[in-house]
């Protein structure tokens, strides 16, 4: 399935219509579960975007690292999923104190 996709295509508006609907509700309740009058505080959205994007970033490097660990780094599965030095490509017994590696 690509980005063009029917399904992905319906399934990406369907969102945007869920996600105004959400929107426009907690605009209108009297006890809304998300105040949306938090995020006209700049740092308080500032906030909010720079966690998202630290998440988003972290998220993907935890799908991709095992892929190029295996496939661009040639160390097998069980070694990289296992063994920390192996991933690193370090096959002798120096380690990096954390200090230096900061």
């Amino acid at each position: 399935m690509g980005w063009t996709s029917p399904i992905i295509l319906g399934l990406s508006v369907l969102t945007i219509l869920l996600l105004s609907a959400f929107v426009l509700q907690e605009c209108r309740a009297g006890d809304p579960l998300l105040d949306l009058s938090l995020f006209k505080d700049k740092n308080f959205l500032a906030i909010n975007l720079l966690l998202s994007l630290v998440f988003f970033s972290y998220a993907g490097i935890n799908y991709l690292l095992p892929f190029y660990l295996k496939y661009i780094r040639g160390i097998d599965t069980s070694t990289a999923g296992t063994h920390p030095d192996g991933a690193l490509g370090c096959d002798d017994d120096r380690r990096v104190p954390l200090r230096a590696a900061l």
